[in-house]
């Protein structure tokens, strides 16, 4: 293993990756989330979590633990709301793809899952890990808060639940 040193730290003229830059869009999508003004209206989120559950096996009074199953989260988005709700328009939409209330239908998956990519980038604005999130949909379109005394933009959360998913270069 190779020597550190604090110098080598502060020899680092790259920096480090900062959590303001990032990149969502969403692809493949059976509602119109996929075009670039959705890109601009997210306002935080996350690259996905992800846990691989152990099994505890005893033998002759010690415990092992070995990995089983892998599981994954639901992923969170806050959205900034732009003047004609499209945004979350469109996400009531898709969810109304997976259920319907009204008449109690339930979607096809092959018909509402989409895929979602996530991008942590560097200060050049190129990728430095890209995740990409596979068969997608929104589970929960979060409350908008309406306020007469606030000025902040308009803004909402969505979760979403994906199957699993591939990160560039992790093969």
């Amino acid at each position: 293993m190779p020597e550190f040193h604090v110098n080598d730290l502060k020899a680092n003229t790259q920096g480090y990756a900062r959590a303001y830059l990032f990149y969502i869009h969403f692809d493949s999508a059976p509602v119109n989330v996929t075009d670039a003004k959705t890109s601009y209206l997210v306002r935080s989120s996350s690259l996905p979590e992800g846990t691989i559950d152990p099994i505890e096996v005893p033998w002759q009074g010690q415990t092992y633990k070995f990995g089983s199953t892998h599981t994954i989260p639901e992923w969170s988005c806050s959205f900034n709301t732009d003047f004609e709700g499209t945004l979350r328009k469109e996400m009531l939409k898709w969810q109304k793809e997976v259920h319907n209330v009204a008449d109690n239908t339930q979607g096809i998956p092959s018909v509402y899952f989409g895929e979602a990519k996530v991008e942590l980038l560097d200060v050049k604005g190129s990728p430095v890990l890209t995740y990409t999130l596979k068969q997608i949909w929104p589970s929960s379109v979060g409350a908008l808060d309406l306020s007469h005394d606030s000025k902040d933009v308009a803004q909402f959360d969505v979760s979403f639940q994906f199957n699993w998913y591939e990160v560039d270069g992790v093969h």
